[in-house]
């Protein structure tokens, strides 16, 4: 979207975060920085084996985290996991979301990741009742076992 919807959709829904799922540049990402300082910023990224971390330079300073997904060309949402040894190559100090087919199968392999800059976990339609409807004690059974 143009910088003015993003803006527009911002002060229409008070919005404390956005998720960036497309082509902005580093500029783009600036521009809403610049003018909406307090929303923190995420900027999603498909991850392959030829992901080149080396891109996300220009983003430091301008996105508050990146968000590591599956490459897929609608720019996630295929339920996939990719292969999370990759980042064993991020070095940036910009904390992460790690995302990509995540659901309550990935427990075990969650707990023995070893990312020093993982900050979340981005779950989804593996916790969906339907579309855009969680289900809260399945996130909570996540939770837990995934932090006791």
């Amino acid at each position: 979207e143009s910088l003015d919807v993003v803006l527009a959709h911002l002060d229409k829904y008070q919005l404390d975060a956005l998720q960036l799922h497309s082509h902005e540049s580093p500029a783009y990402c600036e521009a809403l920085k610049t003018k909406c300082p307090e929303v923190e910023i995420i900027k999603a990224f498909g991850i392959d084996e030829h992901f080149d971390f080396s891109t996300l330079v220009p983003y430091i300073g301008v996105v508050d985290y990146f968000l590591f997904d599956t490459q897929t060309p609608a720019h996630g949402g295929s339920g996939k996991v990719f292969d999370w040894s990759l980042l064993s190559a991020y070095t940036l100090d910009v904390p992460f979301f790690l995302s990509g087919g995540i659901g309550p199968e990935s427990i075990d392999q969650l707990q023995h990741l070893k990312l020093e800059k993982l900050y979340a976990i981005d779950v989804n339609s593996k916790f969906e009742i339907e579309p855009g409807l969680k289900d809260i004690a399945k996130l909570k059974e996540f939770k837990h076992k995934l932090f006791c």
